[in-house]
């Protein structure tokens, strides 16, 4: 049952910064050197190679601002443990 608690945490604190990544993504300028490193923690907590996709090419995921909403596509967006080397 620890083990499991200890699963749920982690998936939580990642899910939780990546909705931060995220949202930072969509707040920055359009400047690649400011992305890289956003989108890079982006592919390194979410294993779906698609990630943008459910952002900036989908209206499934825009609140009714008209602005993306993150929170909602990290949820649908299937996340697995990094392969540490």
């Amino acid at each position: 049952m620890r083990y499991r608690h200890c699963d749920r945490r982690r998936q939580l604190a990642a899910r939780t910064k990546l909705i931060a990544l995220l949202e930072r993504l969509l707040a920055a300028s359009r400047i690649k050197e400011e992305e890289q490193p956003i989108t890079g923690g982006i592919a390194f907590f979410s294993t779906q190679p698609a990630w943008s996709d459910y952002l900036f090419y989908s209206d499934t995921f825009v609140q009714p601002n008209g602005l993306p909403d993150a929170p909602r596509a990290v949820r649908k967006m299937p996340s697995a443990k990094p392969i540490l080397r």
